[in-house]
C-alpha cells in the first residue's frame, strides 16, 4: 500500500504525452524565434564592420589631408596614393575581372534589382579596387576631381565613391546589407546619404520596397554610422 508521501509524489508527476507536446512547443518556439534572432546578430555584425572600415577609410584620407598629399590631378593618383595609408591584400585596376569585386548580376541594390554599376566601365573610366587584409572589397566607381571641394552633383565633376562590402565575397552582397558607399570629398570622407553627399534621399535609396532604382541601398550607409534604424 502507498503511503501519503507516495502518492503525492505521484500526482504531481508528468505523463509521457505531457512530457512531448511540451517538448513540441518548445521546438516550435525555437523554429520561430532562432533564425530572427540570428539573423539579427549577423545585421548587427556586418554594421559593425562598415563601422569599422568607414573609419579607417576616413582616417586614411585625413592622414593624407595633414601630409598636404591633395589635391591629386586625376582619380588613379589619387586611388594610388590612398593605398600607402591602407592596409590591402590585393590591389586591382578592373575590380570585377581582377578579382576585387563581385561578377555581374552576383551582387544587388537593396530592392533586390541585379541591374547595378558595372564597376569596369563606369561613366568610361579606368576604376581601382582592393581587398583589405580583413577580407572588405573596396572598388572605386566614379571619374572625379578631387581639386574641387565641394562639387556633388550632376551637373559638374563628381567626388570619388567607393564602394565597400564589409565581408567580402560572402552572401549576401547587398547594398545596405553588408554593401555600403562612402564619397571622398576635398576635405572630408562621408557615408553616402550625409548632407552634401551625392544621394541623401533615404526613400529612394534606403529602402528594399522603392523599385525605382539600382542604386538602393546607398544612402543606409550613414544611417549605420548614426546609428539608425532601416
Amino acid at each position: 500500500m502507498l503511503n501519503l508521501a507516495d502518492k503525492l509524489r505521484c500526482n504531481y508527476g508528468f505523463t509521457l504525452a505531457e512530457v512531448l507536446i511540451t517538448l513540441g512547443i518548445i521546438g516550435i518556439v525555437a523554429a520561430l524565434t532562432i533564425p530572427t534572432l540570428l539573423n539579427k546578430t549577423n545585421d548587427a555584425e556586418l554594421k559593425t564592420a562598415w563601422k569599422k572600415v568607414y573609419s579607417d577609410i576616413s582616417n586614411a584620407h585625413s592622414q593624407m589631408i595633414a601630409s598636404n598629399e591633395l589635391p591629386y590631378a586625376t582619380p588613379q593618383e589619387y586611388f594610388t596614393a590612398l593605398e600607402t595609408h591602407i592596409t590591402t591584400s590585393k590591389k586591382c585596376d578592373a575590380p570585377q575581372s581582377e578579382g576585387c569585386w563581385h561578377q555581374a548580376n552576383n551582387w544587388s541594390a537593396y530592392n533586390g534589382r541585379l541591374d547595378v554599376i558595372n564597376l569596369d566601365n563606369f561613366a568610361g573610366t579606368l576604376n581601382k579596387g582592393y581587398i583589405l587584409n580583413n577580407g572588405a572589397l573596396v572598388a572605386f566607381t566614379s571619374f572625379i576631381h578631387l581639386a574641387t571641394p565641394g562639387v556633388y552633383n550632376y551637373t559638374g565633376e563628381r567626388n570619388a565613391i567607393a564602394l565597400v562590402d564589409v565581408n567580402g565575397f560572402k552572401k549576401p552582397n547587398k547594398m545596405g546589407a553588408d554593401i555600403f558607399v562612402v564619397e571622398f570629398f576635398y576635405n572630408k570622407a562621408l557615408p553616402m546619404g550625409s548632407i552634401g553627399t551625392l544621394q541623401t534621399d533615404d526613400g529612394m535609396y534606403c529602402n528594399k520596397n522603392h523599385m525605382g532604382s539600382s542604386n538602393d541601398g546607398w544612402t543606409c550607409s550613414d544611417n549605420v554610422i548614426l546609428n539608425v534604424d532601416y
